[in-house]
C-alpha cells in the first residue's frame, strides 16, 4: 500500500477491510484460519498537522476507519479536559476543521474518546460524580445524540477506553488498572462485562480488530504483546517495543497505522503488512 505525501505528513489511504478478520467463512461455511500476525516494523513517527493546536497538551487520539475524522483529549487548563475533533477531505491532507466536540457537554473531566470505524458511535470517560464512568453518543444522519451512560457499564469505574472498529467490543481499565473487555450483541444493546480480566498494567491499551495484538504505553515508548487466539491470554514473552516515544496508542482498523500522543501533539507511524 503506497504512502501518501501531503501537507507535511505521511499516511496510508484508509482500508476498512481488516486483513486478519477472524470468524470469516469460506464458501463451504467452514471457519477460515486467522491470518498470520504482521511483524513488519512501524515507520518513524510523523506529526499530524493540527494547526493552532500543535503544541497544546493533547492525548488519547482516536480516528475513524476512513482516516478523515480525528478525536482526542485536550487539556485546557490545570486538570480540566475536553474532547476535541478535527476533520479533513482526504488522507494525507491537513486537518482543516478543528475545535471542541460540541455534542459532548462542557465537562472538565471528559477524556478517553474512542470512535467506531464508521464514525457513528463515540464512547468516552466522564466524571460528573465521584468516579469516572463510560458515556456514549450515537450519530444518525449526521446528528449526534445526547450523551448517556453506556448501558451495562453503569457500575464500572473506567479509564483508557478502546472501542473495536465494529463498535461491539469495549476494552477498558478498571479501578485496579486491570484490562477488561465488554461486548454487545448489536448496536444499541447493553454491554456485558467479561468477568475474566485480560491482564494488568496495560496502560492506555489499544487492541487490534482481531483481538490478538495489544499496544500500550510502557517505559520509554509503546510496546506490543501478542496472543495466538482470543481464547488464550496475552503472552508476555512476546512483548516487543515498537516505538521509543509517545503514549496513548490508537491502532487503525486495518492494523497499519499507529497514532500516538506525546503530550504536545499527535503523530502517526505506519507499516505495510503482507
Amino acid at each position: 500500500m503506497a504512502i501518501v505525501l501531503g501537507s507535511g505528513c505521511f499516511e496510508k489511504p484508509a482500508n476498512l477491510t481488516n486483513r486478519t478478520a477472524d470468524a470469516a467463512t469460506d464458501g463451504a461455511g467452514a471457519a477460515d484460519a486467522p491470518a498470520a500476525l504482521c511483524d513488519v516494523p512501524f515507520s518513524p513517527m510523523v506529526p499530524l498537522r493540527l494547526g493552532e493546536l500543535d503544541g497544546a497538551a493533547t492525548g488519547e487520539p482516536t480516528i475513524t476507519g476512513d482516516g478523515l475524522d480525528l478525536y482526542w483529549m485536550l487539556q485546557t487548563s490545570g486538570s480540566n479536559y475536553e474532547i476535541h475533533h478535527a476533520d479533513r477531505a482526504a488522507v494525507g491532507n491537513s486537518f482543516t476543521t478543528r475545535g471542541r466536540f460540541t455534542p459532548a457537554p462542557i465537562e472538565a473531566t471528559d477524556q478517553d474518546p474512542s470512535i467506531s470505524a464508521d464514525g457513528d458511535l463515540l464512547v468516552y470517560r466522564g466524571q460528573p460524580g465521584a468516579a469516572p464512568k463510560a458515556y456514549f453518543l450515537t450519530r444518525t444522519a449526521g446528528t449526534w445524540s445526547t450523551p448517556a451512560l453506556l448501558p451495562g457499564l453503569e457500575a464500572e469505574v473506567v479509564s483508557s477506553l478502546d472501542l473495536s472498529p465494529d463498535g461491539l467490543t469495549l476494552y477498558f481499565n478498571n479501578g485496579s488498572n486491570n484490562l477488561r473487555r465488554a461486548t454487545s450483541a448489536s448496536r444499541g444493546a447493553p454491554f456485558v462485562v467479561d468477568p475474566t480480566g485480560l491482564g494488568a498494567n496495560f496502560s492506555f491499551a489499544a487492541v487490534s480488530a482481531d483481538g490478538r495484538e495489544v499496544y500500550y504505553a510502557s517505559s520509554g515508548g509503546i510496546s506490543r504483546v501478542l496472543r495466538p487466539d482470543t481464547a488464550f491470554g496475552w503472552q508476555m514473552s512476546s512483548m516487543t517495543q515498537v516505538l521509543t516515544e509517545g503514549f496513548d496508542p490508537e491502532l487503525s482498523p486495518d492494523g497499519e497505522s499507529l497514532y500516538v500522543a506525546n503530550g504536545i501533539g499527535i503523530s502517526v507511524a505506519t507499516r505495510d503488512c503482507p
